[in-house]
C-alpha cells in the first residue's frame, strides 16, 4: 500500500518564492515604484534641456542667413560673419537669461514682472522675425530651378536651315544667260523663297511656344517655392516657440521636485512671515487688553470693538452715549 505524500507548503507559495527572487521581480518592483517627480521626469527633463540648445543652435542657423545676406553687402564677409554671430549668440544669450526667470517667478508666486516679459517678449519677436525670415530665404535660395527648353538652341538649328536655303537660293539667280536669270532658275528660287518664309513663320512660333512654356513651368515653380518656403518658415516660427516651452517646462520640474519635498509651497503667493506661516494677518497685542490677535489691516492697533472704545474713554474721560455691541 502507496504512503500518502503530505505537503508542508503549496505550489503557490514556492513559485512566489521563484518569482520574488527572480530578475522580472526586480524589474518590475521598480517599474512600478512610486517615485517622486524629479526621479519620475527625469529622462524627460533631460530631454527637454538637450532639445532646447538645438532649438537654440537651429534658431540661429536660420536667422543667420538672412542677417549675413542683409550685411554682406555693406561689410563684407568676413565681418558680416563676425556681427551676425555675436548678435545672435546674444540674443539666444538672453532668452535663456530671461525665459526661466519669467517662469521661476510665475509657478512660485503666481506673478509675471512686466518689464521682464515684455522684454522677452521683444527679444523673442527679433529673433523669431530673423528665423522666419531666414529659413524662407535659405529655402528659396538652395531650391534647385527647373530645366526649361532652350531657345538658343532652338535659334540655332533654325539659323543653319536658313542659311543653307538662302544660300541655295543664292546659287539659283547666279544662273545666268545672256546676262539673265533663266527663267527656270527663277521659278526654283521663287520656291525657295516660299521655304524660307515657312521656315521663318515656323521658327517664329516654335520661339513663341518655347517661351510660355518656359514662362508657365517657372511661373509653377515660383508659386510652389513661395508656398514651401513659407511652410519652411512657418516650421522655424514652431521651433521657437518650441524653445520657450522646453525653458518653461525645465523650470517647472525644478519647482515641482523643490514642492514635493515640501521645500515651498506650490502656490505660494505670499512669503512666509515672521511666525513662519504663509497667512497675510500678522500677530500683535492688543493696546488695551494685551490679548494676542492677528491683524486684519495694517493699522489696527485693538482686538475688537469694545477694546478700541474703552481705550478711548479712559484716554479722553468722556463717555460714550452709544456704544456699539460687544464683540
Amino acid at each position: 500500500m502507496e504512503k500518502t505524500k503530505i505537503f508542508t507548503s503549496s505550489i503557490y507559495e514556492q513559485e512566489l518564492e521563484k518569482f520574488n527572487s527572480s530578475r522580472l521581480h526586480l524589474r518590475l518592483t521598480e517599474k512600478y515604484r512610486v517615485k517622486p517627480y524629479h526621479e519620475e521626469h527625469q529622462n524627460t527633463r533631460i530631454l527637454a534641456l538637450a532639445l532646447s540648445y538645438f532649438l537654440n543652435v537651429l534658431s540661429i542657423s536660420t536667422a543667420f542667413y538672412f542677417l549675413f545676406v542683409l550685411l554682406v553687402g555693406l561689410t563684407g564677409k568676413i565681418l558680416a560673419i563676425i556681427l551676425v554671430l555675436v548678435l545672435l549668440v546674444f540674443l539666444e544669450k538672453l532668452k535663456r537669461m530671461l525665459l526661466p526667470r519669467l517662469a521661476q517667478r510665475y509657478y512660485q508666486l503666481n506673478k509675471i514682472a512686466t518689464f521682464s516679459a515684455l522684454l522677452a517678449l521683444v527679444i523673442f519677436s527679433l529673433s523669431s522675425f530673423f528665423s522666419y525670415k531666414g529659413a524662407d530665404l535659405a529655402f528659396k535660395s538652395f531650391s534647385s530651378t527647373p530645366s526649361t527648353i532652350n531657345v538658343d538652341s532652338i535659334k540655332s538649328a533654325y539659323i543653319v536651315q536658313i542659311s543653307s536655303l538662302e544660300a541655295k537660293q543664292k546659287e539659283l539667280l547666279n544662273i545666268k544667260y545672256k546676262g539673265t536669270t533663266t527663267r527656270t532658275a527663277t521659278k526654283a528660287a521663287e520656291k525657295v523663297q516660299e521655304e524660307l518664309l515657312m521656315l521663318q513663320n515656323e521658327k517664329q512660333e516654335e520661339l513663341k511656344t518655347a517661351r510660355e512654356a518656359n514662362e508657365e513651368k517657372l511661373l509653377i515653380f515660383a508659386n510652389s517655392t513661395d508656398k514651401k518656403g513659407f511652410y519652411f518658415a512657418l516650421l522655424a516660427l514652431i521651433f521657437d516657440c518650441s524653445l520657450v516651452l522646453c525653458i518653461f517646462y525645465c523650470e517647472l520640474y525644478d519647482f515641482r521636485s523643490l514642492a514635493k519635498f515640501g521645500v515651498i509651497a506650490p502656490t505660494a503667493a505670499v512669503p512666509a512671515n515672521e511666525y513662519g506661516t504663509n497667512s497675510t494677518h500678522k500677530k500683535t497685542n492688543c493696546l488695551n487688553c494685551n490679548s494676542s490677535f492677528e491683524k486684519t489691516v495694517p493699522n489696527k492697533k485693538y482686538c475688537s470693538e469694545s477694546c478700541r472704545i474703552e481705550a478711548y474713554e479712559q484716554r479722553t474721560g468722556k463717555k460714550l452715549k452709544y456704544k456699539p455691541k460687544a464683540d
